[in-house]
């Protein structure tokens, strides 16, 4: 429904925020990119266990080409996930608080994705973003985006993660609309003001040695 320029539009209409560039992430790189970094270690309760193998078997093994049961998990427990593993976890959507806990662990996957890639050395990123730059739909140029990833092991140096889900815990209520959908009413305002106090007590990563900020 109008792709990722409608998307940026609707970012910048509704908090503020001016959005210029986009890198959109199918599958088979999310995939490539936890592969790449080590894969992830998630503990996993007996029901996400059970909803990543469901998922493996209708979307995830279909799309790589593999086995429909391949890498299914025995129970519940610590794991380190690999690639197939990992994007079945971030798709479960009917355990627990339906879309807030899936996106939840989608934020978990992208904080554990950054800690890996704190650990690699500087010339691994780039070589990790360019193999999966054929799976990539972005408004980048392919000079940019090679750019971007040279001095992403830079700007990751003393980077924490700050995570906020919108719409915030008492900004928003449900309602059913006139086709008889369950939609959120939000308060744009509010979770506008959320985000900037997040922005504006975040604290701010260590300059690396050599790096020149503008003023």
């Amino acid at each position: 429904y109008g792709g990722a320029t409608l998307l940026m539009d609707t970012i910048t209409s509704n908090f503020g925020i001016p959005v210029d560039d986009y890198i959109c992430v199918n599958f088979r790189a999310f995939v490539h990119i936890a592969d790449a970094v080590g894969g992830l270690k998630v503990e996993i309760s007996d029901r996400e266990a059970e909803a990543i193998n469901v998922i493996l078997e209708s979307e995830v093994n279909g799309i790589m080409g593999d086995d429909p049961k391949d890498d299914f998990l025995p129970s519940g427990g610590t794991f380190l996930l690999n690639g197939k593993q990992a994007l079945a976890y971030a798709r479960i959507r009917y355990v627990g608080n339906a879309d807030f806990e899936r996106t939840e662990r989608q934020r978990t996957v992208l904080d554990l994705m950054l800690g890996k890639l704190k650990h690699l050395s500087p010339t691994a990123v780039p070589k990790i973003l360019m193999k999966a730059v054929p799976e990539l739909k972005t408004n980048m140029t392919t000079g940019e985006l090679y750019l971007l990833s040279l001095q992403t092991p830079v700007k990751l140096i003393g980077y924490d993660m700050q995570k906020l889900r919108l719409p915030a815990d008492g900004t928003y209520s449900d309602q059913t609309a006139p086709d008889g959908q369950m939609v959120l009413a939000v308060d744009f305002d509010a979770n506008l003001q959320l985000y900037l106090k997040m922005i504006h007590d975040a604290p701010q990563p260590e300059q690396a040695e050599g790096e020149v900020t503008a003023p």
